[in-house]
């Protein structure tokens, strides 16, 4: 079994310090919650919509639990992860692999490119929708985010469920289900 986070008890937990950023040392798969999604969320999946007739989501996010904890989330707002990236070029090979719906981009990203160029990107090659998570919000990430074609939404981290539920339900197109 696998540990996320740093136990209080830990050796090297210090009251006060910074915990050191938490990684997986496997990339974050859906298949691999896809298959028991009541233990992984506590609930009872959804049965009134079709797993095909549900909006597709693409996670780009760099940190593995905050990966985990989204895709969690969009199965219960009533999603489909269809994938995870962890670059920039990597979420532009996801969107032309798997065509989602909506593209969860965080701004900060591993490797030279990050999120809003590769927004820009994946607009130019496939018009896909994006809706930007970040903690930043300088003025330069701000006036960067403004010059996205295709900008769906933007969220602040820390943001609830529900900020979540509706950025989305925005972001898609009136006939799609959530």
């Amino acid at each position: 079994m696998m540990h996320w986070i740093m136990p209080v008890h830990s050796p090297s937990y210090r009251p006060g310090a910074r915990l050191p950023s938490t990684r997986l040392p496997w990339k974050l798969h859906p298949n691999r919650i896809d298959e028991a999604p009541e233990a992984a969320t506590g609930e009872s999946a959804q049965t009134s919509a079709t797993p095909a007739s549900l909006p597709r989501v693409l996670i780009v996010e760099d940190e593995s639990v905050v990966a985990l904890d989204l895709m969690l989330t969009l199965r219960q707002v009533g999603c489909t992860v269809v994938g995870h990236a962890l670059s920039g070029p990597e979420a532009i090979a996801e969107v032309q692999r798997t065509r989602p719906d909506l593209v969860l981009m965080d701004i900060r990203l591993q490797g030279e490119m990050d999120g809003i160029a590769a927004a820009g990107i994946i607009h130019t090659c496939c018009g896909t929708q994006i809706i930007f998570l970040t903690a930043f919000s300088d003025e330069d990430t701000l006036r960067r985010v403004k010059q996205v074609p295709n900008l769906a939404g933007f969220l602040l981290k820390p943001f609830s469920k529900q900020q979540l539920q509706a950025a989305i339900t925005a972001a898609l197109p009136r006939t799609a289900p959530l």
